[in-house]
């Protein structure tokens, strides 16, 4: 008799967004975004800033930040250096994953040739457009997406068998008062604050708010708040809340703006969110 020994992949990359390699100036800045897909930031050379969510921090040469879906993030220059910076968006899922939430790695010396490799195939299959964005090429060749799929998985579970760092945080005065709002904002999500309120909260005046989310971010504040309460609104629809219960729960006040407002920040109605996400998790117990 023969016993079947079920092969179960930790990391599965099912697709690929954006690929960027560039030299930046020192004084660049990308502005903050959020999307409902997996960043891999990679310090070539020199420093970068970075948020991830309400996290600051300054990276270095050979670090790696990953941001996870729905994790708003912003990059800049640091330290007077002009860094080279690497930079793959994609989907993925598996219970590997889990492992890059909030976590700083150092890129495992043969690392950066795999990186190397995975842009290579990319160049194979796809157009790299002025905005990183891809298209694929009208012959491509299957053989080649399947190797950048496996490459990309190889990365991933190389990094994870490596460095784990810990990297302090940005600990000056505005990136203390940054995490001081996004907290105020975390416990009141259920509320409806004005701008002016979060500053009375956190002792500071409402232009001081702005400026410091304007470099921390590159959002404004109340644009901020409303993503929070539509992270938790996802949350809440994935855990079987209905949607009145949401549009109420987080001050929203009526389940046709509730809905409006989530469809413009997701591109889903609630109900077709949770069909896709549900799917996407039941595709992922079957592997």
């Amino acid at each position: 008799m023969y016993q079947q020994f079920v092969l179960k992949k930790s990391i599965n990359v099912n697709s690929i967004f954006t690929a960027y390699d560039d030299i930046k100036r020192f004084d660049f800045v990308f502005n903050g975004e959020q999307h409902d897909f997996w960043e891999l930031v990679y310090v070539a050379s020199g420093k970068i800033g970075a948020t991830a969510d309400n996290r600051v921090y300054e990276l270095s040469e050979g670090q790696i930040i990953f941001h996870k879906p729905m994790e708003f993030h912003k990059l800049w220059s640091s330290g007077g250096t002009e860094p080279h910076v690497i930079i793959l968006s994609f989907d993925a899922d598996g219970p590997g994953m889990k492992r890059f939430e909030n976590s700083i790695f150092l890129m495992p010396p043969d690392g950066s040739d795999e990186l190397f490799k995975i842009f290579e195939e990319i160049d194979t299959v796809f157009d790299r457009r002025s905005d990183f964005s891809l298209q694929l090429k009208e012959n491509y060749d299957e053989y080649a997406v399947n190797m950048l799929a496996l490459r990309m998985e190889m990365l991933l579970i190389k990094i994870l068998n490596g460095t784990k760092q810990t990297v302090r945080e940005d600990h000056h005065a505005g990136a203390e008062i940054y995490r001081k709002i996004i907290s105020v904002m975390n416990e009141n999500i259920g509320e409806n604050l004005t701008i002016s309120q979060i500053a009375d909260i956190c002792h500071i005046s409402e232009s001081y708010l702005k400026k410091i989310f304007t470099k921390y971010s590159g959002c404004g504040a109340a644009k901020y708040f409303l993503r929070l309460k539509i992270s938790r609104a996802c949350t809440m629809l994935l855990n079987g809340a209905s949607v009145s219960k949401i549009s109420d729960s987080l001050s929203f006040g009526n389940q046709q703006y509730f809905s409006t407002v989530f469809k413009r920040e997701t591109g889903y109605s609630p109900t077709a969110y949770k069909k896709h996400i549900l799917i996407e998790g039941n595709r992922d117990t079957r592997r």
